[in-house]
This record gives C-alpha cells, structure tokens and sequence, in this order.
C-alpha cells in the first residue's frame, strides 16, 4: 500500500527549505559549477592535433564562443552564488585527496566492469577478447592503483 506524503502549505514561520530539500540545492549549485568549469575547458582546448588523450574535440565550436560565454558563465556564477548565500548554503571545503581518490577508484571499477567475463551483457564476447583485452585492461587497473597508492605518503 502506497502512503501519500502529507501535503500542507508552508506558513512564513517555516523554513523555507529543509534539509533533504537544501541538499539537493546544495548539489545542484555544485553539479552545476562543475559543469561551468568544464564548459570553460573544453571551450580552451588547444588544436585538436595537440592535445592528448583519446577525446580529441573537433574544432566546431564559434570563434567567438569564449568572448561571448566568459560574461554568461560570470553571471551564471555570481547568480549561483547569491541564490546559495541567501539560501545558508555555505561553501564546503573539498579534500583534494579524497576528490581524487575517488575518482581514481571510480576508474578503477569501470576497468573491472570491462573484463571479458563483465562484457556478456553486450552480447556474445569473442574467445579472443580474454587474451587480446583483458591483459591491457589489467595493466591499466594495475597503472591506476599505482596511481592511487602515489596518493600515500608512505607508498
């Protein structure tokens, strides 16, 4: 049986949000920042045939995008941060360490996720796939765990 949230106005009295409510703002307004920033990077990508990596972004962009973008995204930033400021929503400090410790381990699950006897799913996996992908696979899991033990001072 389905039991229906009580519904009610909100009187001046009231918080204007609580707390499941603020921290969805809260990751909302981060989700966001993040995306902002993103945006700015891949907007300054240098030429294609320079940059590294296995995401090479075609040039298709306007020329004018950055000029035009840059007082968008500042207004974007100032308006995020008024609307957390009258809101309490404080900034939080993040722990680098952990940020990328996090990601590093996130990386390496997707790794395990792509193993021949994970691929199933997708369809029938070629015998070759076992001896042809896994072994790189494993040396790129073993390359982010060496990366993510760097992050130990004692390693």
């Amino acid at each position: 049986m389905l039991v229906e949230a009580e519904s009610r106005e909100a009187t001046a009295d009231d918080e204007l949000l609580n707390e499941p409510q603020r921290r969805r703002l809260e990751v909302f307004l981060e989700l966001l920042e993040q995306s902002l920033n993103e945006v700015e990077r891949i907007a300054a990508r240098p030429d294609p045939q320079v940059s590294p990596g296995r995401i090479v972004y075609e040039t298709d962009i306007p020329a004018n995008f950055r000029d035009r973008s840059s007082p968008i995204i500042t207004r974007l930033r100032h308006e995020t941060e008024r609307l957390a400021q009258s809101l309490n929503i404080p900034r939080r400090p993040r722990s680098r360490l952990n940020t990328i410790r996090a990601i590093l381990t996130a990386e390496i699950v997707r790794v395990e996720d792509t193993f021949s006897d994970k691929l199933g799913g997708y369809g029938a996996v070629n015998s070759r796939v076992r001896s042809e992908v896994d072994p790189r696979l494993s040396e790129i899991r073993s390359d982010l765990k060496e990366l993510l033990a760097a992050l130990d001072p004692d390693s």
